[in-house]
């Protein structure tokens, strides 16, 4: 049977398309990969710079654990919110703090 040369024109461009459909694909998971390695990185520097302990980081933990079921809720007011990455920064200033109040009581021999 001999195929009209309009539909094997349009085969071929079907073809091609697909190729790059496939290629772009490829590239898109492999930028996705990246962005994830480049995030994970960005935080591990974070906990390296701020020193944090595993008393702080667990804190952190639970604290991101607690914002992200809220940030689910709708916002109870329009007034602007720090991200949640500078609140949990000074999440961890604070907690910090404390712990430096507590080493200066417990030098002083404060109860």
């Amino acid at each position: 049977m001999v195929l009209n040369p309009k539909i094997i024109k349009v085969n071929a461009a079907i073809d091609k398309t697909k190729e790059q459909i496939a290629e772009l694909n490829s590239k898109l998971k492999d930028l996705e990969k990246q962005k994830t390695q480049f995030e994970n990185d960005e935080i591990v520097a974070m906990f390296r710079r701020e020193k944090l302990n595993e008393d702080e980081f667990a804190a952190l933990l639970q604290t991101g654990r607690k914002k992200s079921t809220q940030a689910a809720q709708p916002p109870q007011s329009q007034q602007h919110q720090p991200s949640p990455a500078i609140s949990n920064l000074q999440e961890i200033t604070e907690v910090q703090q404390t712990q430096e109040i507590r080493k200066e009581v417990d030098a002083d021999g404060i109860n």
